[in-house]
């Protein structure tokens, strides 16, 4: 069965996952379950495994911005917000898809209208089930907005129904919000994105975190896309290097 994650302490989750069970009646406990923790998101390591865990979670940032974000949690280098360092978790590229797909429709729907992003991976938890996490950003009054909790549950009942399947890539370079690769999986024709390496991890990329990332997906990626903007000649050179040792085959982005 398929799981979403609700953190007490967290005010975003306790929003999603209020409107969650609102909608979704006897949905649960038959297509998902949602199971509670009194722990920081971060920390959250269920005990059980799931065919997919999504938690429902706050997306901070140090600009405040009204937004929805989607992405798999996991370390490139240091473990500096939980979990394993230089461990990168299972991805589910197709459900984060939906997920994503579907918050740009309800935002517009909404009066909201906030934009969406697919972030990068990074923080904890580290587990051995595939997870992604479901954000509203980025301060208390934007966790607390209703209209944003409802979309996002809304987005996360999508996610977790689709049955959709894409072809899976890994993306490289870019900033934390990953605007080429947001553009990628807002696009109905094109590939979902497992894991993105943004170019502020460069340094410690290598071919053990290259393996995890095409090891860990429920979907094996089939090439890589590189944000040719948004890394430097010589962090293109070092991945691409990686990418033609690996078999892999690449292309812009």
């Amino acid at each position: 069965m398929k799981n979403v994650v609700l953190a007490k302490p967290n005010a975003a989750s306790v929003n999603i996952v209020k409107h969650l069970r609102k909608m979704a009646g006897a949905a649960i406990g038959k297509e998902f379950a949602i199971c509670e923790f009194d722990l920081e998101i971060v920390h959250i390591e269920p005990d059980f495994s799931s065919e997919l865990f999504v938690y429902a979670s706050t997306h901070r940032s140090e600009v405040p911005r009204p937004c929805f974000t989607v992405h798999i949690p996991g370390n490139w280098g240091a473990a500096d917000l939980g979990g394993q360092m230089r461990t990168l978790n299972i991805a589910d590229a197709c459900a984060m898809k939906a997920i994503l797909l579907a918050m740009q429709k309800y935002s517009a729907k909404s009066n909201l209208g906030w934009p969406v992003y697919l972030e990068v991976d990074h923080h904890g938890p580290t587990i051995p089930s595939p997870l992604c996490f479901a954000e509203i950003g980025s301060s208390v009054a934007e966790w607390q907005n209703e209209v944003a909790g409802e979309v996002v549950a809304k987005s996360i009942m999508e996610g977790l129904r689709s049955t959709k399947k894409y072809e899976v890539a890994l993306g490289f370079g870019g900033g934390h919000y990953s605007p080429a690769f947001t553009k990628i999986m807002l696009d109905e024709n094109a590939p979902a994105i497992a894991h993105v390496l943004p170019k502020y991890r460069i340094n410690g990329f290598d071919a053990q975190m290259l393996a995890q990332a095409i090891e860990k997906s429920t979907v094996k990626p089939t090439r890589a896309i590189i944000d040719w903007k948004g890394l430097d000649k010589p962090g293109r050179e070092k991945v691409i290097g990686l990418l033609k040792e690996a078999g892999m085959e690449w292309e812009k982005a």
